[in-house]
């Protein structure tokens, strides 16, 4: 499934490295989106607590071409509960393909 794209991580550290960094916004780089060349689909929670889903959606606004798609009911954890997660991102992946 797709979930299994993004693993989870490895160590308690790296998990709370990964969490000071998103809680940091001198860590974003969001000046640097609209070179972003490739399709991109951006989900958001609507009840995500860390990062609100109108910060997602600006994110998915610089992008130039970008999908966004909220799940109101999911929270911050996208990947385990956003309602039909791997369905999305494996149909979004299959547009690729010749």
């Amino acid at each position: 499934p797709a979930s299994n794209f993004q693993p989870r991580p490895s160590t308690p550290e790296r998990f709370i490295g990964e969490l000071r960094a998103t809680l940091d916004p001198s860590s974003f780089v969001t000046d640097r989106l609209p070179e972003i060349a490739v399709p991109a689909l951006v989900l958001a929670g609507g009840q995500d607590q860390v990062v609100p889903p109108e910060a997602t959606r600006l994110v998915a606004d610089r992008i130039p071409g970008a999908r966004f798609i909220i799940d109101r009911e999911c929270g911050h954890t996208v990947r385990g509960s956003f309602a039909g997660y791997d369905e999305l991102v494996e149909s979004f992946l299959g547009e690729g393909d010749p």
